[in-house]
């Protein structure tokens, strides 16, 4: 496969804050068992790139930041608005709800209730 660079996946929109705080919640995910979204041989850090790059996995914003949870982490950082119960959310906007054990806001796109 072809060689995947931070830039790749800030040409999607994100900025570089936004790009690893959702990285890192896919790590911790596909840390705690979840399946990859697509196959690949590559350490944890390349497959979350490459499902980012390949919009599997996204971040959305909030309207409601203190119910989040993030209100400290995130007003630490430039008063920036970040949903973390959408962080990994499939693009096609359906709402779902987390299997126990699963990390809040990372959502793979199979699970997602299309109804």
């Amino acid at each position: 496969m072809a060689r995947i660079t931070i830039e790749d996946c800030l040409k999607l929109g994100y900025n570089k804050f936004e790009l690893v705080h959702l990285v890192k919640k896919r790590i911790i995910a596909l840390r705690r068992g979840k399946e990859l979204l697509i196959p690949t041989s590559n350490k944890e850090v390349v497959a979350a790139l490459r499902e980012v790059e390949a919009e599997k996995v996204r971040l959305r914003e909030s309207t409601n930041l203190l119910s989040d949870g993030l209100a400290e982490d995130v007003l630490a950082v430039d008063k920036l608005l970040l949903d973390d119960s959408a962080v990994g959310e499939p693009v096609d906007d359906s709402e779902s709800t987390a299997d126990e054990g699963d990390i809040p806001g990372v959502q793979e796109e199979d699970s997602v209730d299309k109804t």
